[in-house]
């Protein structure tokens, strides 16, 4: 059988890329992959707590993991969490107010982490047997 392959286009905050998508590996997902809000709400928190640039690296990272897990078993596409994580972050009064370059910094930070830990292995990817 031969395999369908759609190809989209989509503009994205680095730029132009064209993505490949199998529909017959996108049949497995969850049906709901629109970030709910509960998983907003988490992140918001996640954000809230941790979103001076003097944060702890590794706590961070153990909360947006969290986040980053249950998206992916809601079948939420990693840029449609990133794209979340960039709007809730847009939404915060941070105080003490950063510079806007720091600002821009620290969201560059934070979407680094984010998809770090969306695609870090789990031990879910890899049964013993």
């Amino acid at each position: 059988m031969v395999r369908r392959v759609v190809f989209s286009i989509r503009i994205s905050f680095l730029g132009v890329r064209i993505a490949m998508a199998d529909q017959h590996s996108a049949k497995g997902r969850g049906a709901d992959e629109r970030v709910s809000d509960a998983l907003l709400e988490q992140l918001r928190r996640v954000l809230v707590a941790h979103a001076a640039p003097d944060a702890d690296v590794g706590e961070v990272s153990r909360a947006i993991r969290a986040v980053a897990l249950e998206a992916r078993a809601k079948g939420v596409h990693a840029e449609q969490l990133v794209r979340s994580l960039k709007e809730v972050f847009e939404s915060l009064t941070l105080n003490p107010p950063l510079a806007f370059e720091d600002r821009m910094k620290r969201l560059s930070q934070l979407v680094t982490i984010c998809v770090r830990e969306y695609y870090a292995p789990t031990s879910a990817d890899h049964p013993t047997n």
